[in-house]
């Protein structure tokens, strides 16, 4: 997969609540990486504050980044079974 200034991604690993994060990750640029292994530095796309950098490798493997299409930024649902809601007390 190419990996290209602008392209969103939505990070795939469960948050606290097992649930899928909302966060929208947007490319902001490319490093260029020793012995040939990029890196991306991407944006929060709600807090342009936020940023981090990861392995173009990372941002690849859809196990921790899913690629959006334009208009593709609804919440994610969670995963099937991942979020039950509480049992009641009894007592």
């Amino acid at each position: 997969m190419r990996i290209e200034a602008g392209q969103r991604f939505r990070d795939m690993r469960l948050n606290a609540f097992r649930r899928l994060s909302r966060t929208v990750w947007v490319v902001d640029h490319l490093l260029p990486g020793q012995r040939g292994l990029a890196h991306a530095v991407l944006v929060d796309a709600s807090d342009p504050i936020r940023r981090k950098t990861v392995s173009t490798l990372a941002l690849a493997d859809r196990s921790f980044y899913a690629p959006l299409v334009d208009g593709d930024d609804a919440a994610p649902a969670a995963l099937p079974g991942a979020a039950r809601p509480p049992t009641p007390l009894r007592g």
